[in-house]
């Protein structure tokens, strides 16, 4: 059935997948059932693929997600390994200071 579960929206106890059915290569529909005996609530969900984080090896040339938007800059100037590297002018030194904080100056 699935590989996650979910919980009813209504007691908040664990669902139990009974069916599930691919809708289109990006959507499935899955029928639940609250295991709570006292709810027994019965409910569908929809599980829809909505953007993609890494591109398929192997691509199905109907299907088009788009990818996610770029995160925005880390905080306090944090790097991140997938920008360009720094240049030269722009490098900063941090130094621990006597009090265990940090002080910058240029490199």
């Amino acid at each position: 059935m699935s590989a996650h579960g979910t919980h009813c929206p209504h007691c908040s106890r664990p669902a139990m997948a009974r069916t599930s059915r691919q809708i289109t290569p990006t959507l499935r529909e899955t029928t639940w059932v609250c295991r709570n005996e006292f709810c027994g609530h019965v409910f569908v969900t929809m599980t829809e693929a909505v953007r993609t984080l890494s591109p398929a090896a192997i691509p199905n040339p109907e299907v088009s997600l788009p990818f996610t938007p770029r995160r925005a800059p880390a905080p306090g100037g944090q790097l991140d390994l997938l920008d360009d590297p720094p240049s030269e002018t722009s490098q900063t030194v941090y130094r621990r200071t006597a009090d265990g904080g940090w002080k910058t100056s240029p490199a």
